[in-house]
């Protein structure tokens, strides 16, 4: 009774509250944006060339978008009052690992038995690839976690581990989506860029000694290009790009929600699923409902007898987006840095292309091995 009572009172004043966090919003970001005019002094330059400054001030404009999205956000986070039930009725732990086996149990056919197996499978990889409650240090200490983290590092399996994950996340979400990407960026400049540049810079030595020892034939051998699985590593390259672009395209498309309503509506579909019913309701915290309906109540009302359905998940989440006024976000800055990815390829590319048309690499191939081969 007092819980509903509460959470009535709560709902007819959160328009004053949302008012409040307005003003606050507003305040804050004048505060900021007359920082950053005082900043901006201090960076530019009067003698400066106009294209060089209106770069500046573009960099200087999208980076201080950021920034002040960022600060407004953990302000609200800690001042603001719209939603603070969340805050009261907050889950503060994780369950614990799924079931895997559910074949031979009663009332379980092999089709359920094998879609919770398959649910409770990819809910082990997400979790032990990208924690809600971990760091990187717990992906390190988890075996199946590490065991991720060396297929992505390691070029012939990265394209297996990352399509995997993109298959198995949430792609109607901006901070999955813009998290795969960085990472595959990341993953990919380690195992593509420095350990590759090692390499060259070994074989280049190398190469250099073979010359001075009178065996320049062993220079053209040691070409990454003279490789059998050139080839391949080259197709996994342009696959990974592939998937990265799709990744962008549902971004710039608004296909992904986000925000901090984003984060709010994910959580009150998880205290949706914790008192064991997915029907859009909660009724506050479970050691709340504990002492409201007794221990036996409560753990009746947890045992949810069967693992929820994706689609029914799905439907819970997308519920609450509606409820929260979820805005559809396109990811900040990672389409522009992506386009400038794509445009520094298409210039290497190109380069390539216009030297191949104008050289003759026959004639010199022809000559490189005249001259390099032992006599």
């Amino acid at each position: 009774m007092l819980h509903s009572l509460v959470r009535s009172v709560d709902s007819t004043l959160q328009p004053a509250y949302r008012a409040h966090d307005a003003l606050v919003d507003k305040m804050t970001r004048r505060a900021v944006k007359a920082t950053q005019r005082f900043l901006i002094q201090f960076i530019e330059d009067p003698y400066m060339p106009w294209i060089l400054k209106r770069a500046i001030r573009k960099a200087w404009r999208l980076t201080c978008n950021e920034v002040t999205g960022e600060i407004v956000e953990k302000l609200l986070e800690k001042f603001g009052w719209a939603d603070r039930q969340l805050d009261r009725f907050r889950l503060k732990g994780w369950c614990g690992p799924p079931q895997l086996c559910f074949f031979g149990e009663p009332g379980v056919g092999c089709t359920e038995a094998t879609r919770r197996l398959l649910v409770a499978l990819r809910a082990k990889w997400l979790y032990a690839s990208q924690p809600a409650d971990g760091s990187i240090w717990s992906v390190i200490r988890d075996p199946l976690g590490l065991l991720i983290l060396a297929l992505k590092l390691q070029p012939t399996t990265s394209l297996f581990a990352f399509v995997l994950t993109f298959v198995l996340i949430d792609r109607s979400d901006e901070f999955q989506l813009v998290d795969f990407i960085v990472k595959v960026k990341a993953f990919k400049a380690f195992s593509d860029g420095v350990i590759p540049a090692v390499r060259l810079g070994l074989g280049y030595h190398a190469c250099v000694t073979a010359v001075a020892a009178g065996r320049p034939h062993e220079c053209i051998e040691s070409v990454p290009s003279s490789s059998t699985d050139f080839p391949r590593s080259l197709a996994m390259d342009v696959a990974q790009l592939v998937i990265v672009w799709i990744a962008c395209v549902l971004l710039l498309c608004s296909h992904a929600y986000g925000g901090q309503e984003e984060v709010a509506a994910l959580e009150y579909a998880r205290l949706d699923a914790a008192d064991g019913s997915l029907d859009g309701e909660f009724s506050g915290s479970i050691a709340e409902r504990d002492a409201e309906r007794g221990r036996e109540g409560a753990a009746e009302a947890m045992a949810v007898p069967r693992p929820a359905r994706l689609d029914t998940v799905n439907r819970c989440i997308n519920e609450q987006r509606r409820k929260r006024g979820v805005a559809r976000r396109t990811g900040g800055l990672v389409p522009p840095f992506l386009l400038a990815d794509l445009c520094t390829l298409l210039l290497l590319l190109g380069v390539w292309a216009i030297g191949s048309l104008v050289l003759d690499y026959a004639a010199l191939d022809t000559e490189l091995n005249r001259d390099c081969l032992p006599r």
